[in-house]
């Protein structure tokens, strides 16, 4: 479970750098709230609190939060409001992962989030890569790239060569559990581009 922490931390890290000369962002973490998940609320939602608190939110660099298992929950919508988003977060490590990985559900969230804008949307995506609804999720995702200037980081949490596979398919940088080569590979991100 540290590795989670880990991951996160850096790329919170690096995001935060790169956040700096980005013009405007709309960013929404989307965690997987599901069964396979379940252990792991706590340190998820630690992971998230600290990924809220490195990055310079403002009217300029905004962010959501969504939780998605069977159903999608907003822990906190689009906003400029740290505080907003850090409460979300702690709350979330009370709330018990369950249920199936419906991404699809959450990545319909994030089209509603993200859709006041013309701008860069970012989505960094915290799961197993198992999804219950494969291949509808792909090509929810596929619309929202076609809809949006939009980037989007997988973070996966477990999983197998076979959900990896998946979350490559799709994803624009795929970071796994395992932080032995992530502080070289995150030097590859450009979320401003």
């Amino acid at each position: 479970m540290k590795k989670i922490f880990v991951l996160l931390t850096f790329i919170l890290t690096f995001t935060y750098s790169q956040a700096q000369g980005c013009l405007e962002a709309d960013i929404c973490l989307v965690m997987d709230w599901s069964g396979s998940e379940n252990g792991n609320e706590r340190l998820l939602s630690y992971a998230a609190k600290e990924f809220i608190v490195t990055l310079p939110i403002s009217p300029k660099l905004r962010m959501a939060v969504l939780g998605f298992n069977d159903v999608c929950t907003v822990w906190a919508p689009i906003t400029d409001s740290k505080e907003n988003l850090y409460s979300a977060c702690s709350i979330m490590a009370w709330l018990v992962a369950s249920g199936n990985t419906y991404v699809s559900k959450a990545l319909l969230q994030a089209d509603k989030e993200f859709k006041d804008r013309e701008i860069q949307k970012i989505l960094i995506l915290v799961s197993d890569g198992d999804f219950s609804d494969y291949p509808l999720a792909i090509d929810v995702i596929e619309a929202l790239k076609q809809k949006y200037t939009l980037k989007i980081y997988s973070v996966q949490i477990g999983g197998n060569a076979t959900d990896l596979k998946t979350l490559m398919s799709f994803s624009d940088y795929v970071v796994l559990s395992d932080a032995s080569d992530l502080a070289q590979d995150l030097k590859k991100l450009d979320l401003c581009n």
